[in-house]
């Protein structure tokens, strides 16, 4: 599977600045969410990585804190955020959460779209899987054909 820091060589996502928890960059991703709703995290779950602009949390650093703590008790993968929109800054008590959960913040850079970058991050994904799927057919094809000449259940376990 593969983890945030895996994402950093995708275009948008390369430009990209950890602005907190940067110990949580290992944390696994297996989709992409686009919201801005304040009930994201119903929408959530685990191994799911948030792109945002952040516009519903941009005048309650609570509720941000407190999304921040639900998407990690899901074991969420991290949150990519246009920090620029709507805020000056990541408020300091959203940065320390993250940096005391391990939970990775990511400054995406207003130029790419929040769209753009998770297409980009879903196929990245998606080929992996595709990759998986493949070598998976590969293995069963091949198991089948030794099947069919008569080998034996010794060379077959082999």
């Amino acid at each position: 599977m593969k983890t945030v820091n895996d994402l950093f060589i995708l275009e948008g996502m390369k430009e990209g600045i950890v602005l907190a928890g940067h110990r949580g960059l290992t944390r696994n991703v297996q989709f992409v969410n686009i919201s801005d709703t304040p009930d994201v995290i119903n929408f959530l779950a685990e191994n799911h990585l948030l792109l945002t602009t952040g516009y519903a949390f941009k005048d309650d650093t609570d509720k941000f804190c407190e999304l921040i703590k639900q998407m990690h008790e899901l074991n969420c993968s991290g949150l990519v955020i246009k920090i620029n929109r709507f805020f000056n800054e990541l408020p300091r008590e959203v940065k320390l959460l993250a940096d005391n959960l391990a939970f990775p913040i990511i400054d995406l850079p207003t130029k790419h779209t929040l769209g753009e970058v998770s297409r980009h991050v879903l196929n990245y994904l998606n080929d992996h899987e595709a990759e998986q799927l493949y070598y998976a057919l590969h293995v069963q094809k091949e198991f089948s054909d030794m099947m069919i000449k008569g080998y034996s259940l010794t060379a077959l376990i082999e």
